[in-house]
């Protein structure tokens, strides 16, 4: 992940930018977790710290002070944070490119293109993908290098501050299918339900994301098999956002994200990200009554990576997953 930060005197910016990687301050520091989390959609901190956990490359600052003197502190300067970049190699064949974005104030000057040509250098010759914001396709498209579009599905955002209601969602547990609460034990059976879904190893991000807290997982098994399973965490807006949810099957999905929401009663409204070909998926954010606010259209550099979007009832993480 990268930032950019800015010096606050516009004078003195043109000396004072300043490209780097995101570090252990940022959780911290004046540029804190939950300040950026909420400016560039970061979801959870979990997902901040996963970043940490594989090669990524992230914000750009800007720094205050006209003394460019070393504080007592760990950082050298004050800085503002005003423009973002993240791009995670889930492998070597593969990267994900999230959270691009600069203060309205700063575009424009050549800001944004520094990070996104950070990210790109990052990235090297790998294929890569992103999901695009409402109306940035084209630019994407035609000048950021992902001339390739999915258009068998787009990536639906879902998300309100106001109650939902869970009670609308079925209970009732397929024949022969169990739902068990997270545990360690469970973890060798969930990594190969992973693995074989999304085609490569993600046992650490998985464990990491099970292990988040203020977060529940639940698994489904049948007949001493992984058939699916889901996670429930607090995001930086304090909803609950739920993702990823993987199942075989419909009825298993619906049980789980009943009970995922049930698990976390602090939560302070909901948010979950479908695609929007799994009919059954769309149809549980109607039955609890949370409204749609966009839909993303997928992109890649190179090629479409396929998966089986019936078994994706809601996706991991907009900014830094595929699925």
């Amino acid at each position: 992940m990268l930032f950019w930060q800015a010096n606050s005197n516009e004078q003195e910016q043109k000396d004072f930018f300043n490209l780097r990687h995101r570090n252990n301050e940022d959780l911290n520091d004046g540029i804190s977790y939950e300040n950026l989390a909420k400016r560039y959609e970061l979801s959870t901190l979990g997902i901040y710290y996963l970043c940490k956990k594989y090669e990524t490359t992230g914000p750009i600052e800007n720094k205050k002070g006209r003394d460019r003197k070393p504080k007592t502190s760990t950082r050298l300067y004050e800085c503002e944070v005003i423009a973002a970049c993240s791009a995670v190699l889930h492998h070597p064949d593969f990267a994900f490119v999230g959270i691009y974005c600069c203060l309205e104030k700063y575009r424009g000057c050549g800001v944004g293109k520094k990070v996104w040509d950070a990210c790109m250098e990052h990235i090297g010759t790998r294929n890569a993908a992103l999901n695009a914001v409402p109306g940035k396709l084209e630019l994407y498209r035609d000048k950021g290098g992902f001339p390739i579009v999915e258009t068998r599905w787009t990536c639906v955002v879902n998300e309100t501050e106001d109650p939902i209601n869970h009670e609308a969602l079925s209970d009732q547990v397929p024949e022969g299918v169990t739902i068990e609460p997270f545990q360690d034990a469970l973890l060798p059976a969930m990594f190969e339900y992973d693995l074989a879904l999304v085609g490569y190893d993600r046992k650490r991000s998985l464990e990491l994301n099970c292990k988040e807290v203020d977060s529940k997982s639940l698994v489904a098994f049948k007949e001493g098999k992984c058939v699916g399973f889901g996670t429930i965490k607090i995001s930086c807006h304090k909803c609950g956002q739920v993702g990823p949810l993987y199942a075989d099957d419909a009825a298993v999905a619906e049980v789980i994200l009943r009970r995922l929401i049930v698990s976390l009663p602090k939560a302070k409204g909901f948010a979950m990200m479908t695609m929007s070909s799994n009919s059954p998926a769309n149809d549980f954010i109607k039955k609890i009554g949370c409204p749609t606010t966009e839909e993303c259209p997928r992109l890649y550099r190179k090629e479409k990576i396929e998966v089986d979007t019936n078994k994706i009832f809601a996706q991991w993480d907009l900014n830094f997953s595929p699925y």
